[in-house]
């Protein structure tokens, strides 16, 4: 019994020892380097570079359209009794008491609506309980100051629409119905 007990280890061990074997050689082959040719006999270096031509490739020429960014600054804006940002209008409406700052204008208003897609901004006053109209919007650009019963201002162009406009310009006061005018500098 006990030479078949030894027979039964030896063989055990006889098994592993020819996977152990295998595994060595062939990790040994695995890691060398094989040439199959001659290293060539080097030529003396020039020093000059071959000029090479660039090609024109197909893929470099852009088919997806870039997005524009709709705002050209950072907007400041608020509001005491709420501000609504509408995704699908792609709009801003402030109301009572609202203001916003945006790139070289301020403008203050009982009720602001900014379209940042088409770059528009409405302003208008508000109605108190007894009916009156509160909150007259008051633009600012530059040293410039225009208090309109409403305007409608175009923030690219620069162009506004202003209906009932009070303004002062040095010490002359004046009074418009409407204006439409390009407002840089300049207000009138």
């Amino acid at each position: 019994m006990n030479q078949i007990s030894t027979k039964i280890l030896l063989k055990a061990l006889h098994t592993k020892l020819f996977h152990i074997v295998l595994l060595v050689i062939l990790l040994t082959i695995g890691n060398t380097t094989v040439f199959s040719q001659e290293t060539p006999i080097l030529t003396p270096v020039t020093t000059t570079k071959p000029v090479i031509e660039p090609t024109k490739d197909s893929t470099v020429v852009d088919t997806i359209k870039k997005t524009k960014t709709f705002l050209e600054g950072i907007v400041k804006m608020k509001a005491k009794e709420y501000e609504k940002i509408d995704q699908k209008k792609k709009t801003v409406t402030l109301n009572d008491e609202a203001e916003i700052y945006y790139t070289d204008f301020e403008l203050k208003a009982g009720r602001i609506v900014l379209d940042y897609e088409k770059n528009l901004v409405y302003a208008g006053r508000l109605k108190d309980s007894a009916g009156n109209y509160i909150q007259r919007p008051i633009f600012k650009q530059g040293d410039n100051v225009v208090e309109p019963d409403s305007i409608l201002f175009h923030t690219k162009s620069k162009r506004a629409k202003v209906w009932n406009s009070r303004t002062t310009q040095g010490e002359l006061f004046i009074k418009l119905k409407s204006l439409k005018k390009k407002m840089i500098r300049c207000i009138l």
